[in-house]
Order: C-alpha cells, then sequence, then structure tokens
C-alpha cells in the first residue's frame, strides 16, 4: 500500500506534543510492515535542511487570498 502521512510535526525534526512521537515512528512501522510510507510537514525555520539531508525538488503554486504564492516542495530521507 502507499501511504501519504500529513503533519504539523513529527520526531526527530519538529516536536512541541505527543503528535510528533506517533508521526515520527508509525511511518518506519508501516514500511517495516511492507507499505510505502512518505510523511509531509512543513519546514520550520528551526529545520536545517543541509543538517537533515532536504533538498528541494519542486516549485509549486499555492493560492493565497487573491494571488498565488510560489512554494518550494523539499524532499529528503530519514
Amino acid at each position: 500500500m502507499r501511504i501519504l502521512m500529513l503533519a504539523s510535526e513529527a520526531v526527530p525534526l519538529a516536536k512541541t506534543g505527543g503528535l510528533a512521537d506517533v508521526a515520527g515512528t508509525l511511518p518506519v512501522e508501516l514500511a517495516r510492515l511492507g507499505h510505502e510510507v512518505q510523511l509531509a510537514l512543513p519546514r520550520y525555520a528551526g529545520i536545517d535542511p543541509k543538517e537533515v539531508g532536504l533538498r528541494q525538488t519542486a516549485t509549486v503554486a499555492v493560492p493565497f487570498r487573491s494571488e498565488s504564492i510560489m512554494v518550494g516542495v523539499e524532499s529528503g530521507t530519514l
């Protein structure tokens, strides 16, 4: 099964509560069961892309109010 998980936080990248623990460990366990899992979360200012091995893979236009803003998409492997 291919699974995309979206979260506002995930260990080890960003943690303020219990959600980070679940969002950071559940994808690992699902992958062990043979699933293809991807996790998407915001890249907060405190996340150093070089330190965690992120690279920009795409740019998309996101509608915001009456205009669009360009948003970078970064990918990496933990």
